[in-house]
């Protein structure tokens, strides 16, 4: 989903150099309510993206302690002077302890400075939460400068102890309650379990999980199908019935990057070519499952197998693109425009589209109002 429907854009400060990219990860049982994608004078790799380079990025991955209960609000605000009267983010609802990643990427400054604000509203609406007026309300904040080629992972935990404790913008509570420094090391952030404040501990999970936003696919693990798989003879569009290749097939197979981040493609998931396998955004490797064909008929074929087309189960804002047997419907007709980008034959005022801007390998791609943004751009 392009952003979720009836979602305000929240104003921003241009003084800023770098911008929110979106909130990346909820849990399956915590509830995003707002996501703003903020607007910002920003080059995202300008000249080009080094394709053999880690993205130069901040992680921040978000838990609590704090169970939920009817009414409890956590916000987030990111910038150089966060405020929590504009936030970035609200969570409604949560029934595990990790609450989700917010990712930020800097602009022209490579090692410009990130400040980051979480508040809960534990009996209280947390954007009237102030160091003044603490009642109620718990505060997480960190403080740290990008590291050029590193993508940096940062722990905040919104901690029970700390209700009522404010501490002041440079410090942050901790897990026994205490204000300590803000503050975090570049270079301790960029190892795999991220870095912690004084009086905390890396969260196990995230210290085992090693998060590497360059990754590379690797065929056999993501399961990505054969580029050797037959093709019905019976498919009009193809000249032979043997192996999908464009050069015998007499067809162009292209491979569309988004405008958000040119090294990353559209994908059919996993590499599978079953009835309703869904349509993410992956690194861009080469593999057939990010091979598309653009047809006469007005379809966008898969080049793992030519008899499945780019398809939207309705026509719904936010609908998941998968791909499907090639049926003729207008469900799978595609329109790709000289702005690059694709307008949906069902109704020619939706694009594909990136959800929320994120750029994070298995990010959903579906159908959104067209609305100019770079993640609505697929470049061929």
């Amino acid at each position: 989903m392009g952003r979720p429907e009836g979602r305000r854009e929240l104003p921003w400060k241009a003084a800023s150099n770098w911008r929110i990219v979106s909130i990346l990860r909820i849990s399956s049982m915590a509830t995003l309510v707002r996501i703003a994608t903020v607007a910002s004078f920003l080059l995202i790799g300008a000249g080009g993206v080094a394709s053999c380079r880690e993205p130069t990025a901040v992680r921040v991955r978000l838990r609590t302690d704090v169970p939920w209960a009817a009414g409890r609000t956590v916000i987030l605000a990111g910038g150089a002077n966060p405020n929590a009267s504009e936030p970035s983010g609200e969570i409604k609802q949560w029934t595990t302890t990790d609450l989700g990643d917010l990712v930020f990427i800097p602009g022209a400054d490579k090692s410009s400075v990130v400040r980051v604000l979480a508040i809960m509203g534990v009996d209280r609406d947390p954007k009237e939460c102030s160091v003044a007026e603490p009642q109620g309300c718990i505060f997480s904040r960190r403080k740290l400068a990008f590291f050029q080629y590193h993508t940096l992972t940062v722990p905040i935990t919104v901690h029970s102890a700390c209700l009522g404790v404010p501490c002041d913008e440079d410090t942050t509570c901790n897990s026994l309650g205490q204000c300590v420094a803000a503050e975090v090391k570049p270079t301790d952030c960029a190892s795999a379990g991220g870095c912690a404040i004084d009086g905390d501990e890396l969260p196990t999970k995230f210290v085992d999980e090693v998060v590497d936003a360059g990754k590379e696919v690797d065929a056999g693990d993501a399961g990505v199908v054969d580029a050797g798989k037959d093709v019905d003879a019976g498919d009009a569009d193809v000249a032979d019935a043997g192996q999908v290749d464009a050069g015998d097939a007499g067809l162009v197979v292209v491979s569309y990057r988004t405008g958000e981040y040119e090294t990353k493609c559209l994908d059919v998931s996993g590499g599978s070519t079953e009835n309703g396998s869904n349509i993410v955004l992956w690194d861009c490797n080469g593999a057939p499952s990010q091979g598309w064909v653009v047809m006469a008929d007005g379809t966008i074929r898969s080049a793992m197998d030519l008899t499945k087309c780019l398809y939207a189960p309705n026509t719904d804002i936010g609908t998941q693109l998968q791909i499907w047997d090639c049926n003729g419907a207008p469900s799978q007709g595609w329109v790709p425009m000289p702005d690059n980008t694709i307008r949906y034959t069902a109704d020619t005022n939706l694009c594909v589209d990136l959800w929320t801007h994120n750029i994070l390998n298995g990010n959903r791609v579906n159908i959104y109002t067209c609305n100019g943004g770079l993640n609505q751009v697929w470049i061929p």
